[in-house]
């Protein structure tokens, strides 16, 4: 069993879900995402990516 952390901005995330998977891939065993460090970050960044206006 293979577990990810995710953690970081986008980019870091999509290179430890490849490398996770890879890694899965290659031991043929299963892969986990672990997002609990990303869920408490949500409510705090959400709120103003949606008060912007596109508008300018």
């Amino acid at each position: 069993m293979i577990i990810v952390q995710l953690a970081g901005g986008l980019g870091n995330q999509m290179f430890q879900y490849a490398y996770g998977k890879a890694l899965s891939v290659k031991l043929n065993c299963e892969l986990y995402i672990d997002n609990s460090l990303l869920t408490n970050r949500v409510p705090e960044i959400l709120p103003i990516c949606c008060t912007k206006s596109l508008a300018g």
